[in-house]
Order: structure tokens, then C-alpha cells, then sequence
């Protein structure tokens, strides 16, 4: 099993996992905010996004300790979907905030 986790194709493919399913829970998230109370859910957003964070950093570490060989592949797909989930985000929040 640890062949497969520093296979190039199933380390960028296991990044780009992680990835949609920290963007899906990023897009739960979101319904946290609420006309009733923005603020909380501002910060309730704002809370899971910097948990995000912790995740894919510990992701990271996890394995660079043990599928080193894997960890390029792996922590560049991870880090380029990070990095999409936010623009989308940004992107979305635009869209909502130009339509009121």
C-alpha cells in the first residue's frame, strides 16, 4: 500500500481529492452566513476557512513523514485546489455582493 501513495499519478489524484472535499465543506460553510447575523456568520466562515488551513498543512506534513517520494505531486494538487476553493469563493462573494 505504500508503493501506491508515492506513485505520482495517485498522489496528485489523492491531492485533488482532499482538495474537493475541503472546497465542499468550505461551500457548507458558506450557508453558515445569514442576513439575521452576518457577523456570526462571518466569523463562523472565517473560523473553518483558517481550519482549512491547519488541515492541508497537516495533510502536508503527514505525508512528506511518510510517502516523501509522493509529497510533489501530492501538496502541488492539494495546494492548487486550495488555491481555486478561494478564488471561487472570492469569485462568488463578488457576484453576490454586485447583485444587491
Amino acid at each position: 500500500m505504500g508503493a501506491l501513495f508515492v506513485h505520482p499519478v495517485f498522489a496528485g489524484s489523492l491531492g485533488v481529492l482532499f482538495g474537493i472535499v475541503l472546497v465542499l465543506i468550505s461551500r457548507a460553510a458558506s450557508k453558515l452566513m445569514t442576513p439575521e447575523d452576518p457577523t456570526l456568520g462571518l466569523a463562523k466562515v472565517s473560523l473553518i476557512a483558517f481550519l482549512r488551513m491547519f488541515v492541508v498543512l497537516g495533510a502536508m506534513m503527514l505525508y512528506f513523514t511518510f510517502a516523501r517520494e509522493g509529497f510533489l505531486a501530492f501538496s502541488v494538487s492539494l495546494v492548487v485546489m486550495f488555491v481555486l476553493s478561494l478564488a471561487y469563493e472570492a469569485f462568488r462573494a463578488s457576484h453576490t455582493l454586485s447583485s444587491q
